[in-house]
């Protein structure tokens, strides 16, 4: 129990949620990795130890951009959580906003939405003044995302109904309402640049389709890079199963 709490504890220290650096995040994995270890071996999955042992290492990884584990990882403690009878509590509640958090992080809005448009995260403590700013301004892209979406599917219909005048306005609109709650280099951009590229050369706007084409080839190349970039951070450190507790590859 004492070596468990060392290394959890040592891995939340380094992680100190808003500022940890790389180094400091790759620490943090490796010691909530073996308290993660120590913890599947040594209490019942419903053990509150347990549970709190998964979310955080849940929440390493999200911060070293491993989305898929720590989806993974969220998905098995708040099962856990519903074992323990603690799903209806503030734990549980936590945990479906970690979720949620880390789908806006990995740039997955609309399951970050199901998740914000189902539960209400507004009753939380005063000390958790930080975890506040964050779902005020997680509330405020969902809302900004869901608009440009709704306008993306206006002009979709448009297309559909012949009318790509129309469908050319909808789809620079979707754009510019992306635009206020995402920097111009997301990837959610690029969906909307090649839509609109499309458009615009069905209206034989060539030389603009084109810039519009290559605008979202710059994207997402950029992104790919980027995902490359922290593979390549994280490729050496030891993973988890989540449905097994051991550590792999």
């Amino acid at each position: 129990d004492d070596v468990w709490k060392h290394q959890f504890q040592t891995g939340l220290a380094s992680m100190k949620m808003d500022d940890a650096e790389c180094d400091e995040l790759i620490t943090a994995y490796l010691n909530l990795e073996s308290a993660y270890r120590l913890a599947t071996s040594m209490f019942p999955p419903n053990d509150t130890r347990a549970i709190a042992t998964v979310k955080a290492l849940a929440d390493a990884c999200t911060k070293l951009k491993m989305f898929e584990q720590a989806e993974a990882l969220y998905g098995r403690a708040l099962s856990q959580a519903r074992s323990s009878h603690s799903d209806t509590d503030a734990d549980g509640n936590f945990l479906r906003l970690a979720l949620a958090l880390m789908h806006i992080d990995a740039g997955q809005f609309q399951l970050a939405k199901a998740i914000f448009d189902k539960e209400d995260f507004g009753a939380l403590p005063s000390e958790a003044e930080p975890l506040r700013r964050r779902v005020t301004d997680a509330v405020q892209l969902l809302k900004v995302f869901a608009q440009a979406d709704e306008l993306l599917l206006q002009a979709k219909d448009a297309e559909q109904s012949g009318d790509m005048e129309r469908a050319s306005k909808l789809a620079n609109n979707a754009l510019s309402q992306m635009k206020q709650g995402l920097p111009p280099g997301h990837i959610e951009n690029a969906r909307i640049l090649r839509y609109r590229s499309a458009i615009l050369s069905q209206l034989g706007h060539g030389e603009q389709a084109e810039d519009m084409k290559q605008r979202a080839v710059r994207i997402e190349r950029a992104h790919q890079a980027k995902v490359a970039e922290w593979a390549q951070v994280v490729k050496e450190l030891p993973k988890v199963t989540a449905a097994e507790g051991v550590a792999v590859g």
